[in-house]
């Protein structure tokens, strides 16, 4: 093994712990210039009753707050959990809130103290998962803070059946002024995001982006007999070098040998179960349309003797009219009503 994987938490802290590391990377995945960068503490507890939270990366730039968590282990609880991590960025602002006055000079009340709420800064959170795609194709998604009409536009089945273009741009242009309002910060709800990076994902569809080198170098630093040969094309960026240079399996401990070969019987695990599970599926899927099968041919075989008993009943009824039969009669006989034997 040539370098230890970039995807394991503490490597990937010992990396990005390099502030110039993270601006690039942080650069390059938002294709932004970043004027100023920050580092964060890690680690906090906001009650003593709550859980000890650590966060991988934490930063600040260009106003704005940043975490950067890697998910390596198969975990169920992602979606809450960096959902905490993200509202807990905003609520550490409040540490370093400064005060205000805050009175009303026409009841002449004295002025009261309160935090200065307006100092607070959007959040972004890319959560990095390394072999979790949440059912997606993409390179990553995003989620932020929408009003709820522009999903209800969108799930809007009548309207967009209709086929009424007026309505439907008289639709979006309410909608639009719906997302322009920007009455006492209401943007700030959508500058917030959550932001799954899958790294399966843009590793296979190697579009041409500035951050698919970073993700392709974590893919590769995966291998257990990675060689220096396969990081060769790195060497004419400084800030891979630099990577390579933290992440030298000639440094590693001993408690970072146990981590990795704990990895290596994890990820084996994890991909049984994902071989037992597709397989599961798979078969679920069959069963299921062996279900629908028959329960389509059976349907067909209730319709036709359904129809066959309508004919006979036809027929009976016909001859029984020939012969003279009043209809209440021949109703009762076949036990139907005079509304039923008038639609034979």
């Amino acid at each position: 093994m040539y370098l230890i994987p970039l995807n394991y938490d503490p490597f990937f802290k010992k990396v990005f712990s390099d502030v110039n590391i993270a601006k690039q990377f942080l650069e390059d995945f938002f294709d932004i210039t970043i004027q100023s960068i920050e580092l964060l503490p890690l680690n906090h507890k906001v009650t003593n009753n709550a859980a000890h939270v650590s966060f991988d990366f934490r930063c600040k730039i260009n106003g704005q707050y940043v975490i950067i968590d890697m998910q390596q282990w198969y975990k169920s609880d992602i979606v809450k959990r960096f959902y905490v991590y993200h509202s807990l960025a905003t609520v550490l602002q409040l540490e370093n809130l400064s005060k205000k006055k805050q009175g009303n000079k026409k009841t002449e009340q004295l002025p009261r103290i309160t935090e200065d709420y307006h100092q607070i800064a959007p959040v972004i959170t890319l959560i990095w998962m390394v072999n979790d795609s949440l059912g997606f194709s993409d390179d990553y998604v995003s989620y932020s803070s929408l009003p709820d009409a522009l999903a209800l536009f969108i799930r809007n089945n009548t309207l967009w059946q209709s086929a009424d273009k007026k309505m439907l741009t008289n639709e979006r242009n309410k909608l639009l002024k719906l997302l322009d309002n920007n009455t006492k910060d209401l943007n700030f709800m959508q500058e917030n995001k959550l932001i799954y990076a899958f790294q399966k994902n843009i590793v296979k569809n190697a579009k041409y982006t500035k951050y698919y080198e970073w993700f392709e170098f974590a893919e590769r630093s995966l291998k257990k007999d990675n060689t220096e040969a396969d990081f060769e094309k790195y060497n004419n960026r400084d800030v891979f070098l630099e990577m390579m240079h933290r992440l030298k399996a000639g440094t590693m401990t001993n408690e970072d040998a146990d981590l990795i070969v704990l990895y290596n019987e994890f990820t084996h695990t994890v991909d049984d179960l994902e071989e037992a599970i597709k397989q599961q599926k798979q078969r679920a899927e069959e069963a299921q349309k062996q279900l629908r099968t028959e329960k389509q041919r059976a349907e067909e075989e209730k319709q036709r003797a359904e129809e066959a008993q309508k004919q006979q009943r036809l027929i009976a009824a016909k001859a029984m009219k020939n012969d003279g039969m009043p209809i209440e009669q021949i109703a009762r006989y076949l036990n139907l009503t005079p509304d039923e034997l008038a639609q034979l």
